[in-house]
């Protein structure tokens, strides 16, 4: 009779055990923030076209992009120009795609701890029309080194990182996983369109640069063969020139200078199926130039000396001459 007793205790003491440790890892999981929606926002992109962003980076000044005629372009003050190719679609991805992973704060009083106040935070706003659709507050990041084998092999650590975003008009902090401030927190300059030069290398048919004192001279591609009139080029030294040249980007922007000068250099290169392109150096003095290309009209970058022969190589470099 005793043996039944202890047994029957020992199962309602073990049936209790389990009874907590369920309503523990239930409750606990809800108050460290598991009770929060599948996505910060609920939003449909379709038809979006204004984006206004209050970077951290740019001190609380308003960065607008705007969709015209298909193309995204940004604005900020008076200047209005294209923005980067894909920049505000992976804008919209990502503020429609953030999904909680845990619930920080509901206290106010602990936003300045997540970078989650006006001051401190990236405030991100998306329009379709004037029908606001998202608002969201994008804060601090915080970085994890997993362990990993790199160590051992001196390779680049493993690194994950959680951001921390709230609704603009909620108390809620949210931990969300990835580097939002790689998106949200940076400067004009680097959402603007960068392009300067894209080619492809196999297409090219020509060659023409345009020098002043008749200096210029002109180098056609004829079954895959480099010529200049009926003799042969040196293959290798125009083929690494033209590898150089085939995908550039700059960031150093000049928004003063219009382009209405004439260029001292011009190199028109010529590709199969498509319309030439025109690359124009512009000399400002003092080692200083201005690079523009038509692929990218309204992009004027600065540039040394050295920059812009890389571009404009005299015809002894490419081993046309003496």
């Amino acid at each position: 009779m005793a043996r039944r007793f202890n047994n029957k205790a020992l199962l309602v003491a073990f049936a209790v055990l389990v009874a907590a440790f369920l309503a523990v890892k239930f409750f606990g999981k809800r108050s460290a923030g598991g009770n929060f929606p599948e996505f910060v926002v609920n939003m449909d992109t379709t038809g979006v076209n204004r984006i206004l962003m209050n970077p951290k980076a740019e001190k609380g000044a308003t960065l607008e992009f705007s969709k015209v005629d298909g193309s995204w372009r940004i604005k900020k003050g008076e200047k209005d120009i294209p923005a980067a190719e894909g920049v505000a679609e992976n804008i919209m991805f990502q503020i429609s795609n953030l999904k909680p992973t845990r619930l920080a704060t509901r206290n106010e009083e602990n936003w300045s701890q997540y970078d989650l106040t006006d001051s401190l935070g990236t405030r991100v706003r998306i329009y379709r029309d004037e029908e606001l659709l998202a608002d969201v507050m994008v804060g601090k990041i915080s970085y994890k080194q997993l362990p990993g084998p790199q160590g051992q092999f001196g390779g680049q650590p493993n690194i994950t990182g959680n951001s921390f975003v709230r609704l603009t008009e909620a108390k809620e902090v949210y931990t969300v996983t990835g580097f939002l401030g790689v998106t949200f927190n940076r400067d004009f300059n680097s959402y603007r369109n960068q392009t300067f030069l894209k080619i492809n290398q196999d297409s090219l048919t020509a060659l023409e640069f345009i020098y002043p004192a008749d200096t210029g001279f002109v180098v056609q591609r004829v079954d895959s063969v480099w010529a200049i009139g009926r003799m042969p080029a040196d293959q290798d030294i125009l083929n690494n020139y033209v590898r150089t040249i085939s995908n550039k980007r700059f960031s150093n922007f000049n928004d003063d200078f219009k382009g209405d000068a004439a260029p001292v250099f011009r190199l028109i290169i010529s590709e199969k199926g498509t319309d030439p392109l025109t690359i124009r150096a512009f000399d400002l003095g003092g080692a200083t130039w201005i690079q523009n290309s038509s692929l990218n009209p309204e992009g004027m970058f600065e540039a040394s000396n050295e920059e812009v022969q890389k571009i404009f190589p005299s015809s002894k470099y490419l081993g046309i001459g003496s």
